[in-house]
């Protein structure tokens, strides 16, 4: 991790929100995440920019990177292509999730 991605951590806490942040955009965060997490943008306007972010990605940026695909090649396969690119995103988050419940507290 560079500085400045560091620096946008704010360190350990953050580093548990952020990881919130992103499992959100998912679906996946438990009851009880999910009140934690709104619990603490309350409070911190640098995580919830870092949301905003993570839902800009889902809500745009993968859209867009999916018609982008679709005007260069056949539709099937980018679709294909799409399903398996975010079944490996939300993989990716569910691992992270397991990995932090495993950190002792």
């Amino acid at each position: 991790m560079n500085a400045k991605e560091n620096s946008f951590l704010g360190g350990g806490i953050h580093e548990e929100f952020l990881a919130l942040c992103a499992l959100s955009t998912s679906g996946e965060l438990s009851d009880s995440d999910h009140r934690q997490l709104e619990k603490h943008l309350l409070l911190c306007a640098q995580c919830r920019h870092a949301k905003r972010l993570f839902e800009n990605v889902v809500d745009n940026v993968i859209p867009m990177i999916a018609a982008d695909k679709f005007e260069d090649k056949d539709q099937t396969a980018d679709v294909e292509w799409l399903n398996r690119a975010e079944a490996q995103f939300f993989q990716r988050l569910a691992l992270e999730k397991a990995s932090r419940q495993k950190q002792p507290a």
